[in-house]
């Protein structure tokens, strides 16, 4: 019916939106993380509008993000994790990206 298909089109555009967001806050987290100097996290959270947490959780806000210091074949770099919640925190878009230490170079999946 024509409802259904309203609320699917809604959703999409719902879970679109949070996915834009969190590519957009992946990439400032990248960009930040990959330079020689770490910003604090409440430097990351003013740049990207995001919460850094411990756990990912609706309770926490839309936006959230944690990263790991992490090294693995001698490339020392950040785990980065992003979680965006929508339809009322009923559903969520996460994203994981690396960002090496000291460099340019930094990669992400949507997953």
């Amino acid at each position: 019916s024509i409802g259904v298909a309203r609320q699917s089109v809604l959703s999409d555009t719902a879970k679109e939106s949070a996915a834009a967001s969190a590519q957009a806050i992946a990439d400032t987290l990248m960009a930040e993380l990959s330079t020689s100097q770490t910003p604090s996290a409440a430097d990351l959270e003013a740049l990207t509008g995001a919460k850094k947490v411990a756990s990912f959780s609706a309770d926490n806000g839309e936006k959230q993000f944690a990263y790991t210091k992490y090294t693995s074949g001698g490339v020392a770099g950040y785990r980065i994790r992003v979680v965006v919640y929508y339809d009322n925190g009923r559903n969520s878009v996460a994203m994981s990206a690396f960002a090496a230490e000291g460099s340019e170079e930094y990669s992400s999946d949507s997953i």
